[in-house]
């Protein structure tokens, strides 16, 4: 394969949905994009006309990926991008900064800071070192730290593995992990869950459960210079996520929430830090205090929402990789709207039955004509593939368990 480019390609670690979003954003500006993917089963923003799709190894071992990416490079005549589109992409970009930098242009936040804040038992320390405001939480590393913790917690609590991608994988999946976060209600259910991730040989962080309803989640999300400044910045409300109670956003608006801004620009400035952040926060109905929930260094699935409304995060990287000047937008389109069609109906199953959503709600939403996670007009296979794998390859058995996990029931 001949990669020969008139200006700087983008190399885009991770070829998923977040990657697609910025793969469309990017190619309108006239840059080549290539993604490449780290996991067997092919993605969906394979199939996008936006990307080069590329196939690379496992990523169990760093020296293998690090030499894979090190080889890629050396086929463009000029220094690519190397752009993350996952955690632990900027994870191994830190980690390897100094390899990386003699055949890519990256932007990567050089603090030691970074790896604990990408790690939700290494956020714990961060918070108490720099007083961010954080729901009551442990990170037992073995039993005698959780009974310690049994003792300073009230329950109910939250249970979420250390790294998201933890829980998603067969191991998991068979020990019931297969989930974003899991709820306890006394220490005999704490017990018995630590003991499974015990036996996958995951780390757990235990949160205590921040009352309010779903809509009171929302992201903080701001690029920061180099120099420290914050060239641009979005909340974006979670009006629904997938699942609910314990979920990702699937609707999603943005918004102007002043506090959620305020709150956003003082953990960043207490930081010190430099690149791109996504801050999660939930409102407690008890005090009517934001609490953070953690931090995510790579963009969000959502990232079409920012880019729709004038903030373009992922042009943002690209130009400071570059040496170049990020200018603030001037005119950011508030009130855009965001939606994940699959999770959203699936989610809505349960909304609607719970009374806390209609479907007529629903429909009167799309008069908003949210932004689709994946369906462009300009670059339809994604969707249609995702069609296809989601409905037209599942196998009886398959449908009845989705069915069951829409209706809460464990598979």
């Amino acid at each position: 394969m001949n990669l020969t480019e008139a200006g700087p390609p983008v190399v885009i670690f991770g070829a998923t949905e977040m990657a697609l979003a910025a793969a469309r954003s990017l190619s309108r500006r006239g840059v080549r994009v290539y993604a490449v993917h780290f996991a067997q089963k092919k993605p969906l923003a394979a199939f996008s006309r936006c990307l080069t799709y590329v196939q690379g190894p496992e990523l169990d071992r760093d020296e293998v990926v690090l030499d894979f990416l090190l080889t890629f490079a050396g086929k463009f005549r000029e220094r690519p991008v190397l752009m993350p589109a996952q955690d632990h992409a900027v994870l191994f970009m830190h980690r390897h900064r100094v390899a990386l930098r003699d055949r890519y242009r990256l932007y990567v936040w050089e603090s030691d800071v970074l790896p604990e804040s990408g790690s939700k038992c290494g956020l714990r320390g961060v918070a108490e070192r720099y007083q961010l405001p954080v729901p009551k939480t442990a990170a037992p590393r073995n039993r005698d730290d959780l009974e310690e913790a049994i003792g300073q917690l009230t329950f109910p609590c939250i249970v979420k593995p250390e790294f998201t991608m933890q829980w998603w994988n067969p191991a998991a999946k068979d020990l019931g992990l297969s989930k974003k976060a899991i709820r306890v209600d006394n220490a005999e259910e704490l017990r018995e869950l630590f003991g499974r991730t015990e036996e996958l040989g995951s780390r757990v962080v235990i949160q205590q459960m921040i009352v309010g309803p779903d809509d009171g989640h929302m992201s903080y999300t701001a690029f920061v210079t180099p120099e420290g400044r914050i060239a641009a910045d979005l909340v974006a409300r979670k009006l629904r996520i997938h699942p609910p109670r314990f979920g990702v956003g699937c609707y999603l608006e943005a918004t102007e929430i002043d506090d959620a801004r305020h709150v956003g620009r003082e953990i960043i400035e207490r930081l010190g830090f430099r690149g791109f952040a996504s801050l999660q926060f939930k409102r407690d109905d008890r005090d009517g205090r934001l609490y953070l929930i953690e931090i995510n260094l790579r963009f969000p699935i959502w990232i079409g929402l920012p880019i729709a409304c004038g903030v373009d995060y992922p042009w943002y990287y690209y130009e400071t990789c570059l040496g170049r000047s990020v200018e603030t937008p001037d005119n950011v389109r508030l009130g855009t709207r965001w939606i994940d069609f699959h999770k959203d109906i699936q989610s809505m199953r349960v909304y609607a039955r719970e009374g806390t959503w209609t479907w007529a709600q629903w429909i009167l939403g799309l008069l908003h004509r949210p932004v689709p996670l994946l369906f462009r007009w300009t670059d339809p296979k994604p969707a249609l593939m995702s069609i296809v794998e989601r409905y037209l390859r599942r196998t009886p058995s398959q449908c009845n368990r989705a069915s069951r996990i829409e209706s809460g029931v464990s598979a």
